[in-house]
Order: structure tokens, then sequence, then C-alpha cells
């Protein structure tokens, strides 16, 4: 098992109201959550296969 400091994706989210004010929403998820001790992840969009893995240096690799 290759050992990996914990990254943490972020994702911001804005929506508009009718009023015209911004919200802005933050989520974290932890690599360790999101890979489940594996150290590769297939995600499915829009109809297309991703592999999402981490290297022996833990860096984040996605590919199609």
């Amino acid at each position: 098992m290759i050992k990996y400091k914990s990254l943490s994706f972020r994702l911001a989210i804005k929506m508009s109201t009718q009023s015209s004010t911004v919200i802005s929403a933050e989520q974290f998820v932890s690599t360790e959550k999101l890979m489940q001790g594996k150290n590769e992840l297939v995600i499915l969009h829009s109809d297309q296969r991703y592999l999402l893995r981490i290297t022996r240096n833990g860096k984040l690799i996605l590919t199609k």
C-alpha cells in the first residue's frame, strides 16, 4: 500500500437568486474518503470513463 498525504478537493458553487444575490458554497472531500484505501478510482462523467490515480509520489493524475 502506498502512503500519501491527505489531499482535499475544493468545489466552489455559485447560485443566483431572483434578487441577484450570489451565494457561495464550498464542499471538501479528502482523497482518503474518496479513494477508500485504493490507489485508483474510475469516474463516470457524461458517459465517459476517467481514471483518477495516486502516484508513488502522492500526486493525483486524472486520465481519460
